[in-house]
C-alpha cells in the first residue's frame, strides 16, 4: 500500500479530551468572572421585586392574578427559577446575576457536544466565547442567557435527528421538545 494514501487516510488530532474539558472550564471560570455587581437596570429590579415574595405562592398569586406590565413582560419559569435562586443566594445584584452561570454552562456544554457530534469539529463551539451577545447579557439579571441555553439544545437535537437518524434514539426529539418547552414557558 502507498504511503501517501496512508497518511491521508489516517486522522490526526491535535488535541485531547482533556484539551477540551480544560478549554471548556476556563471559558466558564471566563464568563463567571464576567458578572459584575453593577446596579439594576429598571426591568432587572422588576425580577428582583418579584424574585424578593416570601412564598411561592404569593409569586404564583402575583403572575396568575395581579396581571400587570411587570408579570406580564417575563417568562414565568425563569421567575421561578430566579425565585428559587433568591431564597438560596439572597436577593442582590450579584447574586441574580450569578444565576446565568447554570445557563452558560448548558450552553456550551450543548454547543461543544453539538460541533464535536454534529459538525464533527471538536473546537468550533468555542466561537460561541467571541460572541458579544453571551458577554453582555452574562452580566444581566434577564433570561436571555437561559433562552440561548434552551434554543441551543433544540436547534442542535433537531440538526442530531436530521443529521444522523440512524445513530438518533427517542431520547433526541424528546430533549428537542424539552428544549422547546423550557424556551417558551
Amino acid at each position: 500500500m502507498d504511503q501517501t494514501k496512508l497518511l491521508n487516510n489516517r486522522k490526526t488530532y491535535f488535541f485531547s479530551n482533556k484539551d477540551i474539558a480544560i478549554c471548556l472550564g476556563v471559558s466558564i471560570l471566563l464568563c463567571f468572572l464576567n458578572i459584575t455587581n453593577q446596579s439594576l437596570w429598571i426591568d432587572e429590579s422588576i425580577t428582583a421585586s418579584l424574585a424578593s415574595y416570601p412564598t411561592f405562592g404569593s409569586l404564583l398569586y402575583t403572575q396568575l392574578y395581579n396581571t400587570t406590565k411587570e408579570t406580564q413582560s417575563h417568562l414565568p419559569f425563569y421567575i421561578w427559577y430566579i425565585w428559587g435562586w433568591a431564597k438560596v443566594f439572597g436577593v442582590n445584584e450579584l447574586s441574580l446575576r450569578i444565576a446565568n452561570f447554570p445557563f452558560i454552562v448548558i450552553l456550551l456544554l450543548v454547543i461543544q457536544w453539538g460541533s464535536k457530534i454534529i459538525f464533527e469539529n471538536e473546537w468550533s463551539w468555542s466561537i460561541v466565547l467571541v460572541s458579544p451577545f453571551v458577554w453582555f447579557y452574562m452580566n444581566e439579571a434577564r433570561p436571555y442567557i437561559g433562552v440561548m441555553a434552551f434554543s441551543s439544545l433544540s436547534i442542535i437535537c433537531f440538526l442530531f435527528y436530521l443529521t444522523k437518524p440512524i445513530q438518533s434514539n427517542r431520547l433526541i426529539p424528546g430533549l428537542c421538545l424539552v428544549g422547546v418547552f423550557l424556551l417558551l414557558a
